[in-house]
C-alpha cells in the first residue's frame, strides 16, 4: 500500500511543479475541499455509530418496531387532521 501512496505522491508532485502558481493553488484548494468532505463524512458516521441503539432500553419502545412506527405515524396523521394540516 505504501508503494501505491508513494507513486501517487510523486505523480502529484511532478504535475503540480509543472503548473503555474495559480493552477497549483486551484489544485490545492480542490484537494483541501475533498479532504474536508471526507472528514465530514467520517464525523457523521462516528455520530451515527455513537447513537445507534440509544433507544433500545426505553420501556415505551419495546415490542414490534413496525407496529410502533405505524402507531406513531397514525398519531401524527390524527394530529395533522385536528390542526387542519392534512
Amino acid at each position: 500500500m505504501s508503494d501505491i501512496r508513494e507513486d501517487v505522491d510523486v505523480r502529484l508532485l511532478v504535475l503540480v511543479r509543472d503548473m503555474s502558481p495559480e493552477q497549483a493553488e486551484e489544485v490545492l484548494a480542490f484537494a483541501e475541499r475533498i479532504a474536508a468532505q471526507s472528514r465530514g463524512r467520517e464525523r457523521a458516521l462516528e455520530g451515527v455509530k455513537a447513537t445507534f441503539g440509544i433507544w433500545r432500553d426505553r420501556q415505551d419502545m419495546q415490542g414490534d418496531s413496525v407496529e410502533l412506527v405505524r402507531s406513531m405515524r397514525q398519531e401524527w396523521e390524527e394530529r395533522e387532521e385536528r390542526l387542519g394540516l392534512a
